[in-house]
């Protein structure tokens, strides 16, 4: 049965992405809709839904598709077939089959037929369901590359194989931060390309993959590709926009997030639009984008993530660290778990805001922000020792980065770590260097700040919390230990006190 269903998914978004103007989105962890057609399209900012049903008895599954209209609901088409349950390798030739019964009008564009052996495919559907079942787990995945791997060297033209082994990597990328990792990335996603030019999928893994290491440069080609073979399609115009927010330009980036939105107002384009909007100090505009989204997908995981973040930082504590609470409670992922750690850490609970901060280390090792996270933690918890060491090693760890040079908190990371060990003339290069990657970011001025009041230049410290508090920070955040030598400035005291109405 889990075979059979996963395996009517990846069909269904194969062959779907075969038909010409046909422009599928796959439904993403977190944020799922319930309500059924209607409210997954208004989620997703659909034109229309795909339904699919199974029901199996022991020897075969009955497969009902239906074609729904998202704006209200109505049945455009419908039909059903069945499968044997041992040989799912019949599922995508027989979806497609029944989709170009329901979009006559739309001719088959680039690879539509399975090319695969059926043993490989029976196999690659029980590894998607195994990494979907533990996405988020820090399990060893080399075991499941090698069998991913002897996949594709039995069925070598088999599409599937290769976007699975991409997201398997970039899952290992993303907790190892090894560039030989991220180079096998790249590598498979040249194979996938090579293997279909026609299918859309692999150029926006590899725009994906290019933002996930940080080689920009990446993915201006496969933005090119995908504007000749998906014209004005919203979800490019997104990728653009996520792309020059990484170079820093989110002017345009907004401006182009704002176009996709208008285009296709889904949950993600509103996500991202949210996100770049509270980077840029527009509390309110992200607020805003954000109960939109919650209104389009209620109980969203990544929408509440980040207004969680918003109370973090510019709201209130107390409600940031419930709010976390519940999503790490739902779901116990790295990005959770370290805010909750900061929302205790504001609280002045170190003690917990260190538990949380260790498993979100544990989680990913190799982060030198959630290691410099559980130094300060471990510092105002009164273990100097233990905290100096764990400076060290965020210090260290920022430096292997791949992306070192190019990603604005890394440098942070290194700046704060630095003051924090006296190392002044390092510790100023770090936070020139963050300041200049990220000009406009509060949390880049806010820890600007931390750096230069702990190498005790209080000049460049109350610049850069100005800064911070003018593009959204509350007064608060500068309530730790480490401000105690401004809190005799009368320029300081001015710059907490809120002006009179």
């Amino acid at each position: 049965m889990g075979a059979i269903s996963s395996g009517l998914h990846s069909a269904l978004l194969s062959q779907l992405g075969a038909l010409d103007a046909v422009l599928p989105i796959e439904p993403e962890a977190g944020g799922t809709a319930a309500g059924g057609p209607k409210a997954l399209a208004r989620a997703y900012g659909a034109a229309e839904v795909i339904t699919a049903r199974l029901a199996c008895d022991p020897a075969t599954c009955q497969v009902s598709l239906g074609r729904i209209r998202g704006l209200d609901g109505a049945s455009l088409w419908a039909g059903s077939f069945s499968v044997p349950i041992e040989k799912p390798y019949g599922m995508p030739e027989a979806v497609l089959g029944y989709l170009k019964s329901a979009y006559p009008d739309r001719p088959v564009r680039g690879r539509s037929r399975l090319d695969v052996r059926a043993e490989d495919y029976k196999e690659y559907l029980r590894l998607d369901e195994e990494f979907d079942l533990r996405r988020g787990e820090k399990i060893p995945l080399e075991q499941t590359l090698a069998r991913l791997a002897a996949i594709r060297r039995s069925s070598p033209r088999f599409m599937g194989a290769y976007l699975l082994e991409a997201y398997i990597i970039s899952d290992q990328y993303r907790s190892s931060r090894r560039p030989e990792d991220l180079e096998r990335l790249l590598a498979v996603l040249r194979q996938a390309r090579a293997l279909d030019p026609a299918d859309p999928r692999p150029l926006f893994v590899t725009i994906d993959a290019a933002m996930l290491g940080n080689r920009l440069d990446q993915a201006d080609e496969p933005l090119r590709e995908l504007e000749r073979l998906q014209p004005g399609d919203a979800r490019l115009l997104a990728q653009r926009a996520r792309v020059l927010d990484k170079r820093g330009d989110r002017k345009q980036a907004i401006a182009l997030m704002t176009e996709a939105v208008h285009q296709q107002p889904s949950w993600h384009h509103l996500f991202w639009l949210a996100d770049f909007e509270y980077k840029t100090g527009n509390v309110q505009g992200a607020r805003g984008h954000l109960h939109q989204l919650l209104a389009r997908s209620p109980g969203n995981y990544k929408g509440e993530s980040l207004l969680a973040q918003l109370e973090l930082y510019s709201g209130s504590p107390e409600r940031a660290a419930e709010l976390y609470a519940d999503l790490v409670q739902r779901s116990p992922q790295y990005g959770e778990l370290s805010n909750l750690g900061l929302a205790q850490f504001l609280l002045g609970r170190f003690a917990e805001a260190g538990q949380s901060y260790r498993k979100a280390v544990a989680l990913q090792p190799r982060s030198s922000l959630a290691v410099l996270n559980l130094a300060d933690a471990t510092l105002l918890a009164g273990r100097g020792p233990e905290a100096a060491a764990l400076y060290s090693q965020a210090i260290r760890l920022a430096g292997e980065d791949p992306s070192a040079g190019s990603d604005w908190q890394l440098a942070s990371v290194r700046a704060q770590s630095l003051a924090h060990l006296g190392k002044r003339d390092e510790a100023v290069a770090a936070v020139q260097e963050a300041l200049r990657l990220a000009p406009d970011n509060p949390e880049a001025a806010y820890e600007a700040s931390v750096a230069y009041v702990l190498l005790g230049d209080q000049a460049s410290a109350l610049y850069n919390a100005g800064r911070a508090l003018r593009l959204g920070y509350a007064p608060r955040w500068f309530s730790f230990p480490w401000f105690a030598p401004l809190q005799g400035s009368p320029e300081f005291r001015a710059l907490l006190t809120p002006p009179r109405p």
